[in-house]
């Protein structure tokens, strides 16, 4: 695809000046932003088996933030107790009094919704950002080697070998991290749904239900 008239049309610049499958350039990064054209482009190791290298760009005005905004009802003992104050002084005449099963229903999580909201409000928080479970210095070591052995010499199959190394390793911490979660709620823990649903997307309560990698020939990990 010649892109030519897009770049002149729109002022764009191509930022990729090296090959990225085989002998073409086949992956692009055009931009017409001044900032952006002193990125730094790394040519990266491919991801399993893709044949186009990975291209990473670093920009001078990018920076990974330490936190990350969210929004969260704050939840306290004294809401705690207000709460079960209000749920005591409230009025369920109109849920009682409701005919309809779904009406009923509606009412009766509406109530409970309103009372929870005024004691325990949505406010926005920074939650410091954690570190990958999936990486440790060893597979940083890894990755970093075999990126530079692919670039040095992407047709030695060198990197390849490192590649099937991380992956094990990868894997491994795979493992490790789904044999903490069911083990911190292995005990009938009232987290169970939380390690559940940290694992895999099932919504069963039955381990073999589960369509988990972590889950093989009847046992966890």
């Amino acid at each position: 695809m010649d892109i030519t008239p897009i770049s002149q049309t729109f002022n764009l610049d191509q930022l990729i000046d090296f090959t990225t499958r085989g002998n073409s350039i086949l992956d692009l990064v055009l931009t017409n932003f001044d900032e952006y054209k002193t990125s730094t482009i790394n040519k990266l190791a491919p991801i399993a088996g893709n044949d186009h290298c990975v291209i990473q760009v670093t920009s001078p005005l990018q920076s990974r933030p330490k936190y990350f905004k969210r929004s969260k009802h704050m939840v306290t003992q004294k809401s705690k107790v207000l709460i079960t104050q209000d749920l005591c002084e409230q009025s369920w005449t109109e849920v009682y009094e409701t005919t309809n099963l779904d009406q009923k229903v509606e009412r009766f999580h509406n109530k409970i919704k309103d009372i929870f909201n005024k004691h325990c409000p949505l406010r926005n928080v920074k939650v410091k950002m954690g570190k990958p479970h999936l990486e440790n210095p060893v597979t940083i070591k890894l990755r970093r080697l075999k990126d530079k052995l692919y670039k040095n010499d992407h047709t030695h199959k060198s990197w390849k070998i490192i590649g099937n190394i991380l992956t094990a390793k990868y894997r491994e911490l795979q493992r490790t991290f789904a044999r903490n979660n069911i083990n911190k709620v292995a005990k009938g823990s009232k987290n169970w749904w939380k390690g559940v649903k940290s694992i895999t997307d099932s919504t069963s309560t039955d381990p073999k239900s589960h369509k988990s990698k972590h889950f093989i020939d009847g046992k966890w990990g």
